[in-house]
């Protein structure tokens, strides 16, 4: 069986360097071919730049309440957007899960 480098559809993103500031608590989801879609689990840290298009779309996850925010700058459709909203929160939501199982497993 050869091995095939191929992009994955959905990639998690964070800046790995610590420096105690906000900037530390980002998170991102890369999507295949796009632009970036912001993480963000604090509502009130919402501030937009009015310059920039984005769509949002808020998720739960058991207690907890997340925005998914896409800057984007394709020209994926609003449908289009959604869908790939949903499907980036399935991805998230399966990392989630696997992030709090993973450590029963060792």
């Amino acid at each position: 069986m050869k091995n095939i480098f191929e992009t994955p559809v959905f990639l998690f993103a964070e800046n790995p360097i610590k420096t105690g500031d906000f900037q530390d608590q980002r998170q991102f989801i890369l999507h295949k071919g796009s632009d970036l879609i912001e993480i963000v689990s604090h509502p009130e840290f919402l501030v937009f730049d009015e310059s920039e298009q984005f769509v949002t779309k808020p998720f739960d996850f058991f207690d907890e309440h997340f925005i998914l925010i896409w800057r984007t700058k394709t020209t994926f459709d609003q449908v289009e957007q959604i869908s790939i909203l949903d499907d980036a929160f399935n991805w998230f939501r399966e990392y989630l899960i696997w992030e709090d199982t993973k450590e029963f497993i060792a």
